[in-house]
């Protein structure tokens, strides 16, 4: 079939109809127009072991990997700079040309362009623990699920419990 091995640990859809399959090497697939094309770091993937992918709803693609976060341009993969390096990344959650990334203890906010902290650790309620999803939704709010709950954020204020 092309692919590099055929232990898939993760499958995502586009919104073109494109699929991207997460490798449990340090690679992508991705199946479009009957053919795959696979990535790994020789074409811009961080080094090490992709820990997620997510895909936003204007089809950009974003891996976070445990160096790293890189974005597709369609043709291959782009590092985005972080604050930290190298940058462990736990979970990322893609809204248009924007993620959302958490890793050392921190959300990072990520464009094309550049990345800042979003939210330190120290904003951060006890008792999350280690954040395994984020998804900001479409009225700002970012939401974070960790081992002990899920809390939402505006800017950098935590919200009331709902």
């Amino acid at each position: 079939l092309g692919l590099p091995n055929n232990r898939i640990i993760h499958v995502f859809g586009t919104p073109n109809g494109d699929l991207w399959l997460v490798h449990d090497i340090g690679a992508v697939s991705r199946f479009s127009e009957g053919a795959f094309t696979s990535f790994t770091s020789g074409q811009g993937l961080p080094d090490g072991r992709i820990i997620t992918l997510d895909v936003s709803s204007n089809g950009m693609v974003w891996a976070g990997t445990r160096t790293g976060v890189a974005y597709f341009d369609g043709t291959r993969f782009n590092h985005a700079p972080l604050p930290c390096s190298p940058c462990s990344i736990n979970t990322i959650g893609a809204v248009e040309n924007t993620v959302y990334a958490y890793g050392s203890d921190h959300i990072y906010e990520i464009t094309q362009e550049g990345a800042k902290i979003a939210i330190h650790s120290n904003q951060m309620p006890l008792g999350l623990g280690d954040i395994q999803h984020l998804k900001r939704t479409d009225d700002g709010v970012l939401w974070a699920l960790g081992k002990h709950g899920f809390f939402a954020f505006r800017g950098t204020e935590l919200l009331p419990n709902l």
